[in-house]
């Protein structure tokens, strides 16, 4: 997971000595990673140093906390900078009480599509693809338009980025492989289902889940299926292990009622 801050580009463009429409250009250059672009654009108005390299520079700042410490003072002048370096440094500490920063970066150069954002945005990823799964941030301005004044935090999750990455995962063949297994379960025991279907997707089995109106416990799979009273701790790590299957048809009898 990738985490920047709205702050960090518009603390730039306040010490940027272009027009609006070329503070434009770079930041569409700096979200495509455009490096031509940049140099052009450097090179066609010269800039203060050490704005030029820095700017060359931003695509690549990513780090741990320790990148904050060293650009903490690069732009003084910019109280949307300093704004920014404060918002990630509280931030990175929350997260680090949370004991996740194993698998998270502090970006600079994170530059969202959307003008609306307002603090601290982010990007995750998966191993093997190379695009976001999911992006978002802080648009705390962004219901004023709506007339109410609060602060908000949103994210869009791309599901066909999410697939493809559980497919390379997983490894996904086409056949019995790639069906589901489908799990069944009564209201009264909601709860335990779900509790049971996170373990098994952390396994690498591919699931989806259905409420029914029988008071047992139906797992269908590729293999056969297995009907369970209750989800008892036994017969969880049965399911976890694979070890028992009845040898059954793929569908339960109210299913076949209805078709």
């Amino acid at each position: 997971m990738d985490i920047g801050h709205a702050g960090i580009f518009r603390g730039i463009l306040e010490v940027l000595p272009l027009e609006s429409e070329e503070k434009e250009e770079v930041r569409i250059a700096l979200k495509k990673r455009d490096f031509v672009a940049l140099q052009t654009l450097c090179s066609r108005k010269p800039l203060p140093s050490p704005l030029p390299p820095f700017l060359l520079q931003l695509p690549f700042l990513r780090g741990k906390r320790d990148l904050l410490e060293r650009f903490s003072s690069f732009s003084s002048e910019s109280e949307e900078w300093q704004r920014a370096v404060r918002d990630l440094s509280k931030t990175w500490e929350i997260l680090e009480d949370f004991g996740v920063t194993e698998h998270l970066s502090i970006n600079l150069g994170l530059v969202r599509d959307f003008d609306y954002y307002t603090g601290v945005v982010f990007e995750g990823f998966s191993p093997g693809v190379g695009y976001p799964l999911l992006a978002g941030g802080r648009y705390d301005e962004l219901f004023r338009v709506f007339g109410r004044d609060v602060p908000a935090c949103g994210f869009a999750l791309f599901l066909e980025r999410v697939l493809e990455a559980l497919q390379k995962e997983t490894s996904w063949q086409e056949g019995d492989s790639a069906t589901p297994s489908v799990l069944f379960y009564p209201p009264r025991l909601r709860k335990r289902a779900f509790e049971l279907a996170e373990k098994l997707r952390s396994r690498g089995i591919p699931l989806v889940m259905e409420e029914h109106e029988e008071e047992t416990i139906l797992l269908v799979t590729s293999q056969g299926s297995l009907t369970l009273e209750d989800l008892d701790e036994q017969a969880v790590e049965n399911l976890l292990t694979r070890r028992t299957y009845e040898e059954a048809d793929p569908y339960p009898p109210h299913r076949k009622a209805e078709g």
